[in-house]
């Protein structure tokens, strides 16, 4: 599944909680675009686009935005309004593209 588990097994190199949650989420993008922004690897770019369309999907809520949690594991979490998305949105693009590039 696309973007990145709650809780991972580094020895066992396995998902231990294979829930997707957009602040965990919002916390691997905000790394990869620190260390886009300091390396300039296009391979961190790179993996900031797929877990922004990984984000995109896995976390859209049909009402509209992103909901906090997949619904897949039937979360009580609110969704965020347009206005939250909006703005959850700029932010991740800001620190995610440096530069707006």
């Amino acid at each position: 599944r696309p973007g990145y588990a709650r809780t991972i097994d580094r020895v066992a190199r396995s998902a231990v909680d294979e829930t997707r949650d957009l602040y965990d989420n919002a916390c691997v993008l905000l790394a990869l675009a620190a260390l886009f922004a300091a390396t300039d690897r296009i391979a961190y770019r790179k993996q900031i686009e797929i877990l922004l369309t990984a984000i995109d999907t896995t976390l859209a809520d049909p009402a509209g935005g992103w909901a906090e949690i997949s619904r897949l594991f039937g979360s009580s979490r609110k969704v965020l309004t347009a206005d939250e998305t909006s703005a959850v949105s700029s932010g991740l693009l800001s620190c995610a593209i440096p530069n707006g590039t």
